[in-house]
């Protein structure tokens, strides 16, 4: 196999993956199966769309199912799409391994869903990135766009848990915590990821140097 032809199928078999896992859960959120399920379907698919794993997780389909069928792809709304997905993929990693999965108790389908969409789509999608790139395809318009998702993502929260009492995490629970430290939190989240965001640009930067002219990469459009 050529080197673009293992690059597409590690996008696919990614993109792939995010997808069934995905699907699986949004099929148990809009049909009540989750114990303790919110009475209205309509409320619990808006609930589930509010989880940043999921957006993040959906940011990255879009980017990959792109790079699945074209590795080099490139493109004005391409590139922060692919940025805020390997962001987003990588702090839900984090997250979820230090902050959340030490108290899940999970049992049946959940355990691979959630397998996949917290551990193994990120840890793919990282090293399918590192791997195959392509690059340069970070610049500063997709970190200040990546940020901007973040910031909605965190408004959207904000207003939709004082609106409904529902707050998709306990660290960002204006009800129980109160808006200075959820505002707080959700400042340092900002933080976190624009960390994550430069971290991203500048490997990119350097990998895109070493590799030239090889991989140089066709102007956006």
């Amino acid at each position: 196999m050529t080197r673009s032809s293992w690059a597409r199928l590690v996008f696919g078999v990614t993109a792939a993956i995010s997808l069934v896992t995905l699907g699986i859960e949004l099929v148990y959120a809009a049909f009540g199966w989750y114990p303790g399920s919110e009475p209205d379907a309509l409320t619990r698919v808006v609930n589930w769309f509010s989880y940043f794993t999921n957006f993040s997780n959906i940011l990255c389909i879009v980017g990959l199912t792109m790079l699945a069928r074209e590795p080099q792809r490139d493109g004005h709304w391409f590139r922060p799409v692919r940025l805020a997905g390997l962001v987003g993929i990588t702090v839900t990693f984090f997250v979820y391994m230090v902050a959340l999965r030490p108290d899940q108790v999970l049992d049946g389908l959940h355990i691979w869903t959630n397998a996949g969409y917290h551990v193994v789509v990120p840890a793919l999608a990282v090293a399918g990135w590192l791997v195959f790139g392509p690059f340069p395809r970070a610049d500063g318009r997709s970190l200040r766009l990546t940020l901007l998702w973040v910031a909605v993502w965190a408004a959207w929260t904000l207003l939709h848990g004082a609106l409904s009492g529902w707050y998709p995490y306990a660290i960002i629970d204006a009800s129980t915590l109160g808006y200075p430290v959820a505002l707080r939190t959700a400042a340092l989240i900002l933080l976190v990821i624009a960390g994550v965001a430069g971290l991203y640009t500048w490997v990119d930067r350097v990998r895109s140097r070493r590799s030239a002219p090889a991989s140089e990469a066709p102007m956006p459009h």
